[in-house]
């Protein structure tokens, strides 16, 4: 049997490494979809021990960052903070600087969520530094969106504005109609939480393009607006415009099967302009209504627990009367 030439062997080798590696990032994209579809935990990290075996930096960023969203999802907030960092730190290592932004961004939105507000907002500062440094005036937006959201939930309010503005000036230039749409509406926010309930009007009725959406998004739209607005004019005790506005976004959310959370907020919306008019039977009835459509695992038990509070007042008051 002739022996195969030195030559022979290393060629074969480079064959051979060349086709295992084809098959590895193969095998990677593949059950790295596959978790992202299923949105699977266990699958993400075995796509983090292909990419590890493969010694591939960015695959392994990716995989981590995949991670860190799952976690996210489901609420597991220490656990995304860990694979977060991974992420950054294989992201640094292959020189991504727009991945880094949108890593550091995500981590800011967590520790937002956790109420550390400085430092939700220096990771933010540093994202936005790596986007302006390379022109990602889409991830630079998408920055200014969540530090807006930072400053408000802080009640920084004169920050939160000029954040937002800024937002709303890159999300018209690039045509990002949802967003513009939320952000308006959290410039309403604000003005509500300043007691400026004209402004907070103005900010809920601007007319946006929705014709993008697709129409899911269309309705949740038009629900979100119906409330916004209808809160707006409760405070205003314009009750009959409030009473309507409600009544059209529970037409619309009713129309969806996933929209029990916004129906008990219409719900609890309306009760509340049922009850300043004091009629409690229709306030009881619409109360009644939104605790039908809360759901004890999707919301915290004080808030359950204050809303059946709510009710029972509402008894004591018809028994009154």
């Amino acid at each position: 049997m002739q022996k195969m030439s030195k030559q022979a062997i290393v060629l074969y080798t480079i064959v051979l490494f060349q086709y295992s590696a084809a098959f590895g990032f193969y095998e990677f994209d593949s059950l790295y979809n596959l978790a992202r579809k299923k949105g699977s935990i266990a699958l993400t990290h075995e796509a983090i021990q292909i990419a590890t075996q493969l010694n591939n930096p960015a695959l392994i960023a990716r995989a981590y960052f995949l991670k860190g969203y799952q976690e996210d999802e489901k609420l597991m907030y220490y656990q995304a903070l860990n694979s977060y960092f991974e992420a950054l730190k294989y992201y640094r290592t292959s020189q991504n600087s727009t991945r880094q932004a949108i890593t550091l961004m995500n981590l800011g939105i967590i520790y937002r969520k956790a109420g550390f507000y400085e430092r939700s907002l220096s990771l933010f500062d540093e994202a936005l530094d790596l986007a302006t440094e390379d022109s990602e005036e889409k991830t630079a937006s998408l920055i200014y969106y969540q530090m807006g959201r930072v400053h408000r939930f802080a009640r920084n309010y004169k920050e939160a504005i000029s954040t937002y503005k800024r937002a709303i000036e890159l999300f018209q230039k690039e045509g990002n109609q949802y967003l513009l749409n939320d952000t308006y509406a959290e410039l309403g926010v604000i003005a509500e939480q300043q007691k400026d309930l004209s402004t907070a009007a103005y900010y809920y009725q601007i007319p946006t393009d929705n014709s993008s959406f697709p129409e899911e998004g269309r309705i949740y739209d038009r629900i979100r607006k119906c409330n916004n607005l209808g809160y707006t004019m409760l405070k205003s005790d314009q009750l009959d415009s409030a009473k309507m506005l409600f009544t059209q976004g529970i037409a619309l959310a009713n129309s969806q099967e996933a929209y029990s959370y916004l129906l008990a907020l219409l719900y609890d919306n309306l009760a509340e302009a049922y009850g300043t008019e004091h009629n409690m039977d229709s306030s009881i009835w619409s109360q009644e209504k939104s605790l039908q459509y809360i759901k004890r695992h999707d919301s915290y038990d004080t808030d359950f627990l204050a809303k059946a509070k709510l009710l029972a007042d509402y008894f004591d008051g018809r028994d009154e009367n």
